[in-house]
């Protein structure tokens, strides 16, 4: 599958920089709770980040900052050189900023292609009045999408069961699924939020030579919301981790994973994880 399309938000602007987002001093309070306080992130092109910590660190809170599921605030949020900190979640998407969700959200009596064409709406909002009255345009764009939802599937192997119900999927499969609706529409910035919540160990490893190969397949980058602790060395090449909603440190996984105040904020139990 081809890389997507150029996203810069400024025709005009400098050559790209290698940060991709730049976000700083993103505050979230729920009450009297700092769910997120005062956090920086930077997330280079072309990589997986990974964020981590333990539960009610504020991970998906900050995840959520950052697609505009949630408001922040304080702080800012720069993607691709332009400034999305009051942009909507819809606004964003159109910006080239896609997620999943850790429980997954599929429309499961419709097909496995069904599934991925109704991903990519960002791109294509003049279906419905254009489908009613038939425009050539449209018909035109139907064709693009459905093979564009196809080349994406084949690219993540699941070609082969495009037309079987997405709810008889292996959970596995679920899981890849969404991964393929959000790529479908051409991300420039790929948000996932416990993509390996629930596989077994089988599946583990092929989630992480999924998501390890996504920047250089479809040119974007990646942050990892994930509690496998062995996915996240596998994949990411910097990882964040956040503790009471603060950022704790951040680095390479070989440092931060072995980092004290990292064992003894949230891999001190005899499995490894919280």
């Amino acid at each position: 599958m081809s890389a997507p399309e150029d996203r810069r938000t400024d025709p005009g602007a400098e050559p790209a920089t290698r940060t991709l987002l730049s976000a700083r001093g993103l505050t979230r309070r729920f009450g009297g709770l700092l769910a997120v306080d005062d956090v920086d992130l930077d997330v280079p092109r072309d990589t997986v980040v990974g964020i981590i910590g333990p539960n009610g660190a504020g991970k998906t809170t900050l995840l959520n900052l950052l697609s505009g599921a949630l408001a922040s605030h304080h702080g800012s949020i720069v993607l691709d050189g332009g400034d999305i900190t009051r942009s909507s979640a819809a606004q964003r998407a159109e910006r080239g900023l896609r997620r999943t969700f850790q429980n997954i959200r599929l429309f499961t009596s419709m097909t496995v292609l069904e599934n991925v064409v109704v991903g990519m709406h960002v791109q294509t909002r003049g279906w419905l009045l254009g489908g009613i009255l038939r425009w050539p345009s449209v018909r035109s764009a139907e064709r693009t999408a459905l093979d564009r939802a196809y080349d994406t599937l084949q690219a993540l192997g699941l070609h082969t069961k495009s037309r079987a119900p997405a709810g008889g999927l292996s959970y596995g499969d679920q899981r890849r699924l969404e991964i393929a609706r959000a790529l479908a529409s051409g991300p420039c910035l790929l948000l996932l939020d416990e993509p390996a919540a629930g596989l077994n160990s089988a599946e583990k490893r092929e989630a992480a030579d999924l998501i390890s190969g996504l920047p250089t397949r479809f040119g974007l980058s990646v942050v990892l919301v994930e509690h496998d602790m062995d996915l996240v060395s596998r994949t990411c090449s910097n990882v964040t981790v956040l503790e009471y909603g603060r950022l704790l440190c951040d680095g390479p996984p070989e440092q931060v994973l072995t980092d004290e105040r990292v064992i003894a904020a949230y891999l001190g139990t005899d499995e490894g994880q919280p």
